[in-house]
Order: structure tokens, then C-alpha cells, then sequence
């Protein structure tokens, strides 16, 4: 009948204990996810590497044609073909390097992906990648970040085994009911029943400190989370604020470093010009593809890195999962066989 609240608190103490469980399975499948999103970006900004590479070495043997062909009629000198067999050869060392860092991220992508990786190549790029406040990313991560989730689960379930393990210096009332069948007793031709009804009452009064020892575990356990909740909250703002300024500062970079790229395109467009009218020198044209070459790969790098934070932040503040319309609580995505 009564047991000071052990079942009450066993019952939620296994709630929560279900929905740490739940939490971990959502941490586990996130960090799948983080590991895809990271494989899939390298795939897409290694290919682009290798096109902005590739049409660098184009480039740069069209320049050696022509030098050859003025050599050849005396119009060059030896030091102008031996810089740009130079600039040719360092850019084909340079191709072969992102060629071979392309061929590994695909192959880490098939991996981390599946045998169907196919289906799935990526060629998506292009994200909204607009955040709001640091403040409001913090309070989101705090309500919303799985890990911290678990923590305050985990303290609301060790709260109730501390008020169960309470419980055993509590009273417990039992009633119990029994029926008796008398068939043998001596003198009566018929059976004969007795029903009892007793309630039993029942205290703690010693058994060697054990329960005051489990408690005083209990409360342990519990200061053990606390401190360790604080320190994954101050974990999580560090996180939350380094990426925050990372997203920040790569936006304000990635608008100048655009313009640089046009401006470059346009600089080296003029240089051809005047290359191909023997208005300009060879040192001028080849440096000019050179700083074209390095900033449309830095652009690249910046796009890479931005996205690739994006996705990160979206994991610390608990919205990862939600942006791909994924709920693993559901049935239908945890049993498969539910799925339409």
C-alpha cells in the first residue's frame, strides 16, 4: 500500500534514465551526420581546387606555347622559356597534389557514405549562412544541445533514486489477503475455508549503515553532475563563440576576397591583352596568374571552412538533426520496416 514514494521515484527515475538513453542515440546519430557533412564538403571544394588548378595549367601552357614559338623565332629569350617551364612545372606539381587530395576524399566519402555513394554525390554548395546573436545561439545551445540535455536528465534521475533510496527509513504498509481450505480436520464432512486479511507495518530501524551509505552516494553522484554540467556549459559557450566568430569574420573575409578574384580575372585579362601585342613582359603575366591562382584557392578554402562551421554550430546549438527533418524518437525512423 505505501512504501514512502520507492515506486513513484523507481518509475521516473527510469524515465529519465530512458531519456539519456534517447539523448545518446541522437549524440551518436549527429556524429555520423558531422562526419558526412564533413566528407561531402571535401568532395565538393577538393573538385573545385581541382578545376581552379586545372585551368591554371591551361593557362599557363598556352602562355608556354607562344613563349616557345617566340624563342624559336628569337623574339624571347632563354631566361622567358626556362620561367615559364618553371611556373608550368610547379603548377603541375601543384594540380597532381589536389588531383590526389580529391581521389581520397572521394574514396573517404564512399566510405562514410556507403556502396551507394553514387546516388549521392554531392554538388550542393550554396547554404544560407546567416546567424543570428551570440547571446541567442548560447541560450538556444543551453535548452536544445543534446549533451547538456543528458546531463540535466541524469541529474533528474539520480534526484529520484536519492528520494527511493530515502524511502527505505520511511514506514511500509503492506496488507496482505489469504484463503484457507481446511480438508482434512477431524469431525467435519465438509471443507472447510477461512479467509485473513492482515496489514503489516513495517520500519527500518538498522542494517548497518548500508542505506545511509547508498544515499550518501547518491548525493555524491549528484555534486559529481552538477560541477560537470557547468563545465560542458562553459564547453559549449566557448565552442558556440569561437564558431560564431569564426562565421562572422569568414563572411567580412569572403566578400573581399570576391572582389579580389574579379578584380584579378579582370587585371589578367589585360595583361593577355597586352602580352599577346608585346605590351606587357612575361614576369608580369606569369605573376599575374599566379595571384589569381592563389586567391580563387584561399576563396575556396574560406567557402570550405565557412559551411563546414555552419554545420558545426547548428550541431553545438541542437539543430542539426532538425535541419535535415530527421527525428530519430520517431518510430518510423528508428524501426524501418514502419517507413512508407
Amino acid at each position: 500500500i505505501y512504501k514512502g514514494g520507492n515506486t513513484y521515484n523507481t518509475i521516473k527515475n527510469l524515465k529519465k534514465k530512458l531519456n539519456v538513453k534517447k539523448n545518446k542515440y541522437q549524440i551518436v546519430l549527429q556524429e555520423q551526420i558531422t562526419k558526412a557533412i564533413k566528407a561531402y564538403f571535401d568532395v565538393v571544394f577538393s573538385y573545385r581546387t581541382v578545376l581552379a588548378n586545372e585551368n591554371n595549367m591551361k593557362n599557363l601552357n598556352k602562355i608556354l606555347e607562344i613563349v616557345t614559338v617566340k624563342y624559336d623565332n628569337g623574339a624571347a629569350s632563354i631566361g622567358d622559356l626556362t620561367a615559364i617551364k618553371a611556373s608550368v612545372s610547379n603548377a603541375q606539381t601543384q594540380l597532381t597534389k589536389v588531383r590526389s587530395k580529391f581521389t581520397e576524399s572521394m574514396r573517404y566519402y564512399e566510405y562514410t557514405v556507403g556502396e551507394n555513394y553514387i546516388r549521392t554525390l554531392p554538388y550542393e554548395k550554396n547554404f544560407n549562412i546567416n546567424v543570428s546573436t551570440f547571446d541567442l545561439l548560447y541560450e538556444r545551445g543551453i535548452k536544445r544541445n543534446s549533451t547538456i540535455m543528458n546531463y540535466y536528465d541524469s541529474i533528474d534521475a539520480e534526484k529520484f533514486n536519492l528520494k527511493s533510496k530515502e524511502s527505505s527509513f520511511a514506514p511500509k504498509l503492506d496488507f496482505e489477503v489469504s484463503l484457507d481450505n481446511v480438508m482434512d480436520k477431524e469431525g467435519y464432512e465438509e471443507r472447510e475455508q477461512a479467509f485473513n486479511a492482515l496489514f503489516r507495518l513495517t520500519f527500518n530501524l538498522y542494517n548497518g549503515g548500508k542505506d545511509k551509505n547508498k544515499i550518501l552516494n547518491s548525493y555524491s553522484a549528484i555534486r559529481e553532475l552538477n560541477f560537470n554540467l557547468e563545465e560542458e556549459k562553459k564547453k559549449l559557450k566557448w565552442n558556440i563563440s569561437k564558431l560564431f566568430t569564426s562565421i562572422q569574420s569568414t563572411n567580412e573575409s569572403l566578400t573581399s576576397n570576391i572582389s579580389e578574384v574579379i578584380a584579378l580575372r579582370k587585371m589578367v585579362e589585360a595583361y593577355w591583352e597586352e602580352f599577346n601585342l608585346g605590351q606587357q613582359d612575361l614576369q608580369a603575366l606569369l605573376q599575374g596568374h599566379k595571384q589569381l591562382n592563389s586567391a580563387e584557392t584561399e576563396l575556396i578554402k574560406y567557402e570550405n571552412n565557412n559551411i563546414t562551421d555552419f554545420f558545426t554550430l547548428l550541431g553545438y546549438t541542437g539543430d542539426l538533426l532538425a535541419f535535415f527533418d530527421l527525428d530519430p524518437i520517431h518510430p518510423k525512423f528508428i524501426d524501418f520496416s514502419k517507413s512508407s
